[in-house]
């Protein structure tokens, strides 16, 4: 987590992914401004976001067929919860 705040300037990780998922959803959504557009994005930033994109969906595929519950899932998102500060240990 240090290592992505570092090499992108960011001195509050939650402040961080609070704007990453502010601009995804500017990606996703249009508002009453119409449809987003995507300014000075370069090909690797496109290349990117599609690989987050895609983990996220793999991810997904690896829970969702299951209907017990997955406790390393739970575990992975209660630690990331906890380095954002957003739970309690």
């Amino acid at each position: 987590m240090s290592q992505i705040a570092t090499l992108n300037n960011v001195d509050d990780m939650f402040k961080y992914v609070k704007n990453v998922a502010n601009v995804r959803n500017e990606l996703l959504y249009a508002t009453a401004n119409g449809i987003a557009h995507v300014k000075n994005e370069s090909k690797k930033q496109m290349q990117d976001r599609h690989d987050a994109i895609f983990f996220h969906f793999i991810i997904y595929l690896l829970i969702d067929p299951y209907s017990e519950k997955q406790l390393f899932v739970q575990q992975a998102l209660d630690a990331f919860l906890r380095m954002l500060r957003i739970i309690e240990k």
